[in-house]
């Protein structure tokens, strides 16, 4: 397995080429199934109202036909729909007559902007105006007027972040509802012609009541891709795109309050702040797009969640903020559609920009600000001729200081973040009408250090990648992969800190590879994969394997919770969807994950089966069922030597009532036996209420119990200790119980306008006992403080003392890591 591996990392650069070159060659026969067709018609004095009664309509040619892809895939729509496309100089136009025997059965709730998880009736439009089969502009209305966008890359995936400026009407009458929409050409990207322009169009409808979801042009569960499921649009003759000029300012205020500490300084009861700022963005003709932000918004941003982290490994907190999520699809690097895949990493994690001060200062008391700021960002992104799409990023964030007290009482200022500039470059060609890409990725990482920065931090970050995937004919086998390497440099103190790091642990005094090496000031490595995917019907699998060598380090613009580790994941299983018979839908996946690091050992081994099922009363339920054998954690003594863990399963499940309805209920429970290592148990539950058509309201309790057998507490050098390479490795009995609870509410008052209010108390207790050390190392063998070996002393204050061998020198005091 591990010769495998490193052929695939040494020549992956090089697959890469043949695959997305040598492959789309073979690949040139076009698929036998025809697109459906739908020609517009030049648009005449079209007022937004929701009539459709302009003559210009009436003369329009009509698309449906509806097909079902949920809940009987392939079959006509049980109820009709009709649509129609006009054009102007400065917009498409799109009616939609949405035919409905009961219109007072219509779900038409009232929602914000981007509703996510509503049970709603919905028309949505899709247009692939560069008719690359791969990206699209979708625009959805429900009859109450809510809306949505979305804008798709990769054929497959969302990004519901990118908002848009448009138009849209809906009526709801005795036929049943209507939508009128107004899209400026401004909002949609595409390639200027004088002749006629060939789109991809495709219409989705969904009917909340019958939970059954249709499309014009087919989109069925056995088709992989959703961009090249779409249909054609004809008949647009001599529209431009225009260079548009959109900007945002804004102004903000803030007031918190809080908790002061005796005698410290900076406190204060109330905090106020105001911020302002502006976005902008520049069209820069039918090929891309300037956007740009200084001090950007991220007041609307919702907060993160209360999390207790005494691992080893950095929170991952996904990206929240507008700016950086709008636009960013064309920036995923490596994405096929590998599921169950065990990932440590990505190249990209825009929370780095902007993010909390990385150093802390050395004072009595200090003042350190929330957050970096950011000075200003830019994006220029867009498509060019040939297939080619690109996309660069800048971002600088300015050097922030912390106001400090210093023991003497003296007062002044430390650098905690310096000046930092921030740069990603994506570049990637799509070949063979979407069904092979090959792109490149580039990032850095460049710090203005000074002071003892210098030493704390790194000074430079480099990362260049290449990324490729092609697919067959009907797109249903998908195979891809990528190859990354990276550079990091700094003084050798910095570089040191990064050897030592969690992610990788260098130092670690059991390890016979990739050892620690104090007068380096540079670390490099590479990250590798390959991965297969079958998507048919009813079956669907997939298949990966990874490398990440020791030295990768990504974590200046990206994110890594650990390197040295290479992966093998696999999964197969089955769908079924019908409206007849008690399951409306059932999904079954077998699945194997594996991972081990460059030494050799086993560090990830899990064997399950999953199962998610919605009843024909259209309640749903999932479980899942997994056995994790023994085996090492390279991570539990915090750089020190192997611990060997117990057997481990897992058994989780869950129930949700029907979602239609105006009350739902749900409950979620998982148990991890981890043996003598301990057990882990959750349990969640929600009800969200819809008292009326506006008004949204959620809550969500959720209670966690954990008793950890050995929660590292700390390392103390110690040459006695012989056996365990001359350090004592200290661990707890830890029993926590965790209860938060979300509690949210919308109320809409317009599409347009809304109020939310978010509340999440959050109580967590930890008790830490049974203090022990570790007594072999690459076993789960400890002895016991004041059983097994030593002594341990509780002082007055609540620490204790251990006085390991009886020999009167002693560890402590020690206080519990929280």
């Amino acid at each position: 397995m591990t010769r495998i591996h490193i052929i695939v990392a040494r020549h992956f650069a090089h697959c890469l080429i043949v695959l997305a070159c040598a492959v789309p060659a073979r690949l040139q026969t076009q698929s036998t199934t025809p697109r459906l067709e739908l020609r517009a018609a030049p648009a005449k004095s079209i007022e937004i109202d929701g009539r459709l009664d302009e003559e210009a309509w009436q003369g329009a040619q009509v698309g449906s036909d509806f097909t079902q892809r949920y809940p009987d895939p392939g079959l006509p729509a049980t109820m009709r729909t009709e649509v129609r496309v006009l054009y102007d100089a400065e917009a498409m136009y799109v009616g939609a007559r949405m035919f409905d025997p009961h219109p007072d059965s219509i779900a038409a709730p009232l929602a914000r902007h981007d509703p996510g998880d509503v049970s709603s009736d919905w028309i949505d439009v899709i247009f692939d105006s560069y008719n690359d089969r791969r990206t699209a502009y979708r625009f959805g209305v429900n009859p109450a007027g809510t809306k949505l966008d979305v804008y798709h890359f990769n054929d497959s995936d969302g990004d519901d972040a990118w908002d848009a400026l448009w138009d849209v009407a809906t009526r709801i009458d005795s036929l049943g509802w209507t939508a009128e929409y107004r899209i400026p050409l401004s909002q949609l990207r595409f390639h200027g012609s004088p002749g006629e322009q060939t789109w991809g169009l495709n219409f989705y409808r969904a009917v909340a009541r019958r939970d059954e979801w249709t499309f014009w042009s087919p989109y069925l569960p056995s088709m992989p891709g959703f961009v090249s499921a779409m249909g054609i649009l004809r008949g647009v003759v001599g529209i431009q795109p225009p260079s548009p000029i959109e900007v945002t300012p804004y102004v903000r205020s803030s007031l918190a309050r809080q908790p002061i500490s005796s005698g410290d300084p900076f406190a204060r009861r109330q905090r106020f702040e105001g911020a302002a700022g502006v976005d902008f963005r520049l069209g820069l003709g039918s090929a891309l797009s300037l956007t740009g932000t200084i001090n950007p918004d991220f007041g609307q941003v919702e907060v993160d969640p209360a999390i207790i982290n005494l691992s080893a490994v950095e929170t991952f907190l996904p990206e929240k903020r507008p700016f950086f999520l709008e636009g960013s699809g064309i920036f995923q690097f490596g994405r096929i559609p590998v599921r169950s895949a065990l990932s440590f990493s990505q190249p990209i994690h825009w929370r780095r920009i902007g993010r909390e001060p990385q150093l802390s200062p050395n004072a009595a008391w200090s003042e350190v600000p929330d957050q970096t700021t950011i000075l200003g960002a830019a994006k220029l992104s867009g498509q060019l001729g040939g297939g080619w799409s690109l996309g660069f990023a800048n971002a600088v964030t300015q050097k922030e200081e912390a106001r400090i007290v210093a023991e003497s009482g003296d007062r002044g200022s430390q650098v905690v973040e310096p000046l930092t500039n921030y740069f990603v470059g994506r570049a990637k060609r799509d070949f063979n009408d979407g069904r092979a890409t090959f792109g490149f990725l580039t990032t850095a990482t460049n710090r203005s250090l000074s002071g003892d920065a210098v030493d704390r931090l790194r000074s430079s970050a480099l990362l260049f990648g290449v990324d490729g995937s092609a697919s067959t004919r009907d797109r249903s086998w998908i195979v891809g992969g990528y190859f990354i390497q990276s550079r990091v440099g700094g003084t050798t103190d910095a570089i040191a800190a990064t050897q030592r790091s969690s992610v990788r642990y260098l130092q670690r005094p059991d390890k016979d590879y990739s050892l620690f090496d104090a007068n380096r000031k540079s670390l490099s490595g590479r990250d590798a994969a390959l991965g297969i995917v079958y998507q048919g019907k009813p079956w669907f699998g997939s298949a990966q394997i990874r490398e990440t060598t020791p030295g990768y380090e990504p974590n200046d613009l990206g994110y890594a919770s650990r390197s040295d580790v290479r992966t093998a994941t696999a999964q197969f299983g089955g769908e079924r969807n019908s409206s007849k018979g008690a399951l409306r839908s059932t999904r079954v996946t077998a699945f194997t994950q594996h991972a081990w690091n460059f030494g050799g050992n086993g560090l990830y081994h899990r064997i399950g089966l999953a199962n998610s099922t919605t009843l024909s009363s259209f309640w749903n339920m999932n479980g899942q069922v997994s056995l994790k054998p023994a085996l090492f954690s390279d991570k539990h003594t915090r750089g020190g030597p192997l611990v060997q863990l117990p057997r481990q399963w897992e058994i989780e499940g869950g129930i949700s009532t029907d979602g239609r309805r105006s009350v739902l209920g749900s409950l979620q429970g998982s148990v991890e036996d981890k043996g003598a290592n301990g057990i882990e148990s959750s349990l969640s539950t929600l009800v969200r209420v819809r008292p009326s058509s506006a008004l949204d309201i959620s809550i969500a309790p959720t209670l966690e119990i954990l008793r950890d057998g050995a929660q590292y507490i700390r390392t103390v050098r110690d040459a006695l200790a012989s056996e365990t390479y001359g350090s004592r490795y200290i661990f707890s009995t830890l029993r926590q119980r965790t209860l938060s609870i979300d509690g949210r509410a919308d109320w809409t008052l317009t599409p347009a306008l809304s109020f939310q209010l978010f509340a999440q108390p959050f109580v967590s207790t930890a008790r830490f006992g049974g203090y022990k050390e570790l007594r072999t190392p690459g076993k789960y063998q400890f002895d016991v403080y004041g059983r097994d070996r030593g002594t341990i002393t509780t002082l007055t204050d609540g620490r204790i003392a251990i006085d390991p061998d009886g020999a009167g020198a002693s560890i402590g005091p020690i206080a519990p890591p929280l």
